[in-house]
């Protein structure tokens, strides 16, 4: 999960509001995609927040994974927070028709919400603190205590948007597995094979910066031991 900083409510959204009263989510649909693209652009950095797959909003392109704006307090339970701008985020889409099994972060989450365990992006200081990985590309909890806040709302968390799909843990093992190749000379070797991999491979950036960051500790100061 990564941290979204927002920003000042957009101009053209307020005025849509100020101008058509809109009621239902649907009412929206003529600011959806400006919504989309600077929601994504701006304040996520192309990123999933849930999930950290890179996203890109083209409104032509209607092939997975194109994004949708995400209600965190979701719209049909909580309707006062449905166009509250501290409200919203761009999560990516699940293929259309896709088991439940197999779909992740906001489509899975639907109306699922508990304000006192759900670690909301916006909100959270720093979602590292609570939720972490390990090579098998597994999200598991941070704190190991069953009876600690975080733990439950790490478990909570993981389970609403599905963040253990197969998929996506095939996807993250597979990225912890390609930057421990990388290693085997110093550092700072590590670092410029480092962003070339990444010119190509940009989804799971808290995964690279978990590698960066403890590298001494993971590869004994360069070597794969």
């Amino acid at each position: 999960m990564r941290k979204v900083n927002k920003n000042c409510e957009p101009e053209f959204f307020t005025e849509f509001k100020k101008r058509s009263k809109p009621k239902e989510w649907k009412d929206a649909l003529p600011v959806i995609p400006m919504l989309n693209s600077y929601i994504l652009e701006r304040e996520q950095g192309n990123y999933c927040p849930y999930c950290e797959k890179h996203i890109i909003y083209n409104e032509e392109d209607k092939t997975p994974p194109n994004p949708h704006i995400e209600h965190i307090w979701p719209q049909s339970r909580f309707p006062k927070k449905r166009f509250d701008y501290n409200n919203l985020v761009v999560s990516c889409t699940s293929k259309s028709g896709i088991q439940k099994q197999h779909r992740t972060c906001g489509v899975h989450k639907e109306s699922e919400f508990d304000d006192e365990l759900f670690i909301n992006p916006i909100s959270v200081d720093d979602p590292a603190k609570i939720l972490t990985h390990n090579a098998t590309g597994k999200i598991t909890p941070f704190k190991n205590d069953p009876e600690d806040p975080d733990y439950k709302k790490a478990t909570y968390t993981i389970e609403v948007l599905n963040l253990n799909e197969l998929n996506l843990l095939g996807k993250r093992k597979t990225m912890h597995l390609n930057l421990s190749y990388l290693t085997g000379g110093s550092k700072d070797e590590f670092m410029e094979y480092l962003e070339e991999y990444t010119k190509e491979n940009l989804d799971f950036p808290s995964i690279i910066q978990y590698h960066v960051d403890n590298y001494d500790v993971l590869y004994g100061g360069g070597t794969n031991a």
